[in-house]
């Protein structure tokens, strides 16, 4: 087993992209599992953006992570766009065939990526760190009244 050094990355990604290689037939499943399909991508797992690009002529479900409560409608010839604040924490997706025919190969495009640290994101971080800091070191704050 080889032990090689894995840093994970908080800044931004390059956009990861993928296409069906083969056909996805009525009602069935193309999975897209995006540390096995491409392994430069598990440094900046989860990603905080998608988008599909659905150029087939049916419409597809998409389970993002899975799960059946985060679902989305992708009609057919559309494109689908969700940021951090529709799909926190992508790590996986799957798109069902919901239409009543066979969807060619190259006819389903995902990219994912990751936008990297935000502003408020860094600053409560900032703020934690300070504050429990403070605390470990028997420091009191009084705020007087005015």
């Amino acid at each position: 087993m080889e032990n090689a050094d894995y840093t994970r990355l908080y800044g931004p990604s390059r956009a990861f992209r993928f296409s069906n290689a083969s056909t996805i037939s009525t009602g069935a499943t193309y999975l897209i599992d995006f540390e096995s399909e491409d392994r430069a991508s598990q440094k900046y797992l989860p990603f905080d953006n998608i988008r599909i690009i659905n150029s087939s002529s049916y419409d597809v479900i998409l389970y993002v992570n899975q799960d059946a409560n985060n679902t989305f409608l992708i009609p057919a010839g559309t494109i689908f766009n969700a940021d951090s604040n529709i799909t926190p924490s992508i790590r996986y997706v799957k798109i069902v065939n919901n239409g009543s025919g066979t969807i060619t190969a190259n006819q389903i495009s995902v990219s994912v990526l990751k936008e990297g640290q935000k502003a408020d994101t860094i600053a409560q971080g900032l703020h934690q760190f300070i504050f429990s800091t403070k605390k470990s070191r028997g420091i009191v704050w009084i705020q007087e009244v005015y």
